[in-house]
């Protein structure tokens, strides 16, 4: 099967110039998306995944995402690097310094025996959150 028949080309989307490929015509097809996904499985047992290899796999995403960010505010091609450089430094200056508080939280969660409602709460926070900035993303696309 010819996965890439099942791949739509838009042209000149978001911007003149960019061609898009929209795969959710892939996804709608059972029998494509079957094998879309038997062949990320087959792909993948070529290789060993450790957790240092997905962590960094995500984090250069995730840079590549936040390097596009910056050049979309004006941030010129040279000063990029170092500009991910300062703003990934931060980042984990930021999750360094909420440690000693989350630290803190699961001491009194633990001895004041609600553990388990403060999981529940925090799952449901983040997932929350996480889905006000999914929605409120996918609703800039088109404002």
């Amino acid at each position: 099967m010819n996965l890439k028949n099942f791949i739509r080309s838009i042209p000149d989307y978001p911007k003149k110039g960019i061609l898009f490929r929209d795969i959710t015509t892939l996804i709608k097809d059972k029998n494509a998306f079957a094998e879309t996904i038997n062949q990320i499985v087959r792909r993948s047992k070529k290789y060993e995944f450790t957790p240092w290899n997905l962590a960094f796999g995500f984090g250069l995403l995730h840079g590549l995402g936040f390097a596009g960010a910056l050049s979309d505010i004006g941030i010129e091609n040279n000063e990029i690097l170092l500009s991910l450089l300062f703003f990934n430094i931060g980042i984990e200056i930021g999750q360094l310094v909420l440690i000693p508080f989350i630290w803190i939280f699961i001491f009194i969660a633990n001895n004041y025996n609600f553990y388990k409602k403060s999981v529940v709460f925090s799952s449901y926070f983040v997932g929350s959150m996480g889905a006000y900035w999914v929605i409120s993303r996918f609703i800039n696309l088109f404002y």
